[in-house]
């Protein structure tokens, strides 16, 4: 990993490689707050999530915990989700 602690220091073998929790670990310890310089709160932001179904289900799940209410064309929230 390198220092920043966002990069693996190896060159990735593909997406399989890539995606092992990392984005889930950066919201969980708060390096995306702290990085972004944003308090990520239901109150104070909300989080657009695109991309690998299995990210959005897991991301979608620790930000439903802080209180995010998912958005749709019925019932405004927080939490913006868009599927592929």
């Amino acid at each position: 990993q390198a220092e920043d602690g966002i990069r693996d220091a190896q060159e990735s073998r593909g997406l399989g490689d890539v995606y092992k929790r990392q984005i889930e670990s950066h919201i969980e310890n708060k390096l995306l707050e702290k990085e972004a310089g944003v308090e990520l709160t239901p109150e104070k932001s909300e989080v657009f999530l695109c991309g690998n179904p299995n990210m959005i289900e897991s991301v979608s799940k620790i930000f439903f915990q802080k209180g995010y209410t998912k958005h749709t064309s019925k019932e405004p929230g927080t939490l913006h989700i868009e599927g592929w």
